[in-house]
C-alpha cells in the first residue's frame, strides 16, 4: 500500500510518538485523523503541524475506555475521510501499580484504554476495511507484554494481550486486512530524566543506547507498504530482549 493520499487515524496522536508517527506520515502525503482524550491544545498544535504538508487533516476526542466514544470514533473517521485505510492503535496508559496496591479502579483505566479501545477501535475500522478489500491496523505493544517488568503487572498484561490479539484478528481479517504489532523497548523518555538514569537504561540493550521515535517510524513505514506482512510483532528494543 502506497501512503500518497491514504487516509489515516492515529489513536493518541496528539503528543509523544504517536504525534511523530502522524508527522512522518503526513509528510509522505497521506490524510491524518488526529485522536485525544485530554490534549486538546497539544492536538491543535500537531494539527498546524500536519496541515502545512497540504494533507487533509482533523483531531477529534474521545475516550477509548467508553465503548460509545469508541464506535463514534471509528463512525466519524469514517464519514471525515470517506473512506479509512489505515488505523494505528497508539495511545496507552502507563503507570505502576504494585501488586498489593493494585485495585479495580487502576485495572479498569488501563485495560480499558490499553486493549479494550484497541480492540473495539480495530473490530469496527477492520470490518469497514474488509468490504472494501483493503487496509492496515497496527498496534504499538510493549516488549513489557514480551518479559513483564515487576510493580507493571497490569499494563504488561495489557500490552500482552495486544499482542495476542493482533495475530486473532490477522486471522479474522484475511485476506483483505493486515494487522500487525510494534513492540518497543527504550524509545522516548521524559524531558526531566536525570543522565545517570538514561544511561543505566541504555545499558539494558545490546547497543547501548536508547532508541528514537525515527526507529519506529521507519518501521511503521515498512509495515503499511509491504501487503505480505500479518500478524507479526517487530520488536525495537536495540537487543533488550535476548540481552542476558
Amino acid at each position: 500500500m502506497k501512503l500518497q493520499n491514504k487516509n489515516v487515524l492515529i489513536t493518541g496522536s496528539a503528543v509523544r510518538i504517536g504525534k511523530q508517527i502522524a508527522i512522518s506520515l503526513a509528510q509522505k502525503g497521506a490524510n491524518i485523523l488526529i485522536h485525544y482524550n485530554n490534549s486538546y491544545n497539544h492536538a491543535i498544535n500537531t494539527l498546524k503541524k500536519i496541515e502545512s504538508y497540504n494533507v487533509k487533516a482533523n483531531i477529534i476526542k474521545a475516550d477509548l475506555s467508553n465503548d460509545k466514544d469508541v464506535k463514534l470514533l471509528i463512525n466519524n473517521a469514517i464519514k471525515f475521510f470517506g473512506e479509512l485505510h489505515i488505523l494505528i492503535n497508539s495511545a496507552s496508559t502507563f503507570y505502576s501499580t504494585p501488586l498489593n496496591k493494585i485495585n479495580l479502579k487502576q485495572w479498569n483505566d488501563i485495560i480499558n484504554t490499553n486493549l479494550r479501545g484497541a480492540f473495539f477501535c480495530s473490530k469496527y475500522a477492520g470490518l469497514h476495511m474488509v468490504k472494501n478489500h483493503q487496509g492496515k491496523i497496527i498496534n504499538i505493544s510493549d516488549i513489557g507484554g514480551i518479559t513483564p517488568w515487576k510493580n507493571y503487572s497490569i499494563y504488561c498484561i495489557s500490552k500482552a494481550a495486544i499482542i495476542a490479539m493482533t495475530k486473532a484478528l490477522a486471522k479474522e481479517l484475511a485476506p483483505f486486512v493486515q494487522v500487525n504489532a510494534i513492540a518497543p523497548g527504550v524509545i522516548l523518555l521524559k524531558n526531566d530524566i536525570k543522565s545517570s538514569e538514561k544511561e543505566k537504561l541504555a545499558a539494558k540493550n545490546l547497543l547501548n543506547r536508547i532508541g528514537s521515535p525515527s526507529d519506529i517510524i521507519f518501521c511503521i513505514h515498512f509495515i503499511i507498504e509491504s501487503d505480505f506482512v500479518t500478524g507479526s510483532v517487530f520488536t525495537i528494543d536495540g537487543g533488550q530482549l535476548i540481552k542476558t
